[in-house]
């Protein structure tokens, strides 16, 4: 049985993806196509980041059990 840290998980993820859609489908109903990606471009970068930094985080603790 999944975790509460899953449901939390998927929870985000759930709105953050629907949220990066909605940015794009209403800019590109009200700008057109070339401006779609300045629409998503914070939203996307922000979750880019923070899912390197975990992975950087888990290679940290992982680095720190092998020493």
């Amino acid at each position: 049985m999944a975790g509460v840290g899953s449901a939390v998980r998927r929870l985000y993820l759930s709105v953050y993806n629907w949220a990066v859609l909605y940015y794009a489908v209403t800019t590109l109903l009200e700008s057109g196509h070339e401006a779609v990606y300045a629409a998503v471009e914070r939203p996307l970068q922000f979750a880019q980041t923070a899912a390197f930094l975990e992975i950087l985080a888990q290679a940290c603790i992982i680095w720190a059990a092998l020493t």
